[in-house]
């Protein structure tokens, strides 16, 4: 059969060639995959169409080592396993199926999406080209991983993206977290009335939470994501390279305008230190979210 070469992007690979043979390894399997435990799900097809090993491991730290010394054709990952194996029926699935689509087919990670359908993605899992840089590809199953990791993500990201758009509303998505009334990530079937700013998704999320630089927030918005440039996931995939997350600095930190929630700190375990977050209604992201966008953008001029 003949090869195919992945679609070019200025940031990926194009001498990357990937051949159907790959390819028809990667769909048999990803239903290998998708039997496997109720966490995260992933495993890799070598150059040449060799399949590696089914890995059960909630965090991507282990990539490196589980396919170390392989080239990768392509990454089959089901980071949604455990919200498939719950149910989750309050978890709105037809919300995150737009929610899902728009990562696969529009967001700023799209192009490293071989999956494109938004329910075979939920049901089935997903397949990754790795010609595109490291960082990029794991984000992206970052983001997917958080329908059960951190399930207010999705529904923050719903009621804002028409307000500040989808990219904008990501970003802020990450930053709020709903563990002020559900622990763990046990959202109950109705949605919890308080919500906090500045304290969501630190742990394992794509973007520091604690310290977003609001200067990558336009950035983020126009599908800039220079700043994660580096060499394609077939090759790359140490730690180090992995847990680069977008937009952290600490001196430039995205803000609340004044006035907005109420403040507290509370100690930090990953990160050794007193983490400042704010005290919010649920009801008023929207408007919440609008006001944070303009007002850091607006710091910029």
């Amino acid at each position: 059969m003949s090869s195919q070469v992945n679609k070019a992007h200025k940031y990926g690979n194009p001498e990357d060639v990937r051949t159907a043979k790959e390819l028809e390894a990667a769909y048999e399997l990803r239903k290998a995959v998708k039997k496997g435990k109720d966490t995260n799900n992933y495993a890799a097809v070598y150059v040449g169409g060799e399949k590696s090993e089914v890995n059960n491991h909630i965090c991507y730290s282990q990539i490196d080592y589980r396919f170390s010394g392989k080239e990768l054709a392509y990454f089959v990952d089901y980071p949604t396993a455990k919200y498939a194996s719950k149910g989750f029926t309050p978890y709105r699935t037809a919300q995150h199926l737009i929610y899902i689509h728009w990562l696969a087919n529009e967001s700023p990670y799209a192009e490293v999406f071989v999956t494109k359908d938004a329910k075979d993605i939920l049901e089935n899992g997903v397949i990754f080209h790795t010609h595109m840089p490291c960082r990029w590809v794991l984000h992206a199953a970052i983001q997917l991983r958080n329908l059960w990791e951190y399930p207010f993500v999705s529904y923050a990201w719903m009621r804002m993206k028409n307000i500040i758009g989808p990219e904008a509303a990501m970003i802020l998505a990450m930053h709020f977290d709903a563990k002020l009334s559900c622990r763990d990530g046990r959202v109950p079937s109705k949605y919890p009335k308080e919500f906090s700013f500045g304290d969501g998704c630190e742990n394992h999320g794509s973007f520091s939470t604690k310290d977003f630089n609001f200067k990558s927030l336009k950035p983020f918005m126009e599908h800039d994501l220079s700043v994660l440039v580096g060499k394609p996931f077939s090759k790359d995939r140490g730690y180090s390279t992995l847990a680069k997350v977008f937009g952290q600095s600490s001196r430039n930190p995205l803000i609340l305008p004044e006035g907005m929630g109420e403040r507290y700190t509370y100690r930090d375990y990953w990160n050794d230190g007193e983490i400042i977050a704010y005290k919010l209604l649920t009801s008023d992201i929207p408007k919440y979210a609008k006001d944070i966008v303009e007002f850091n953008l607006a710091r910029e001029k």
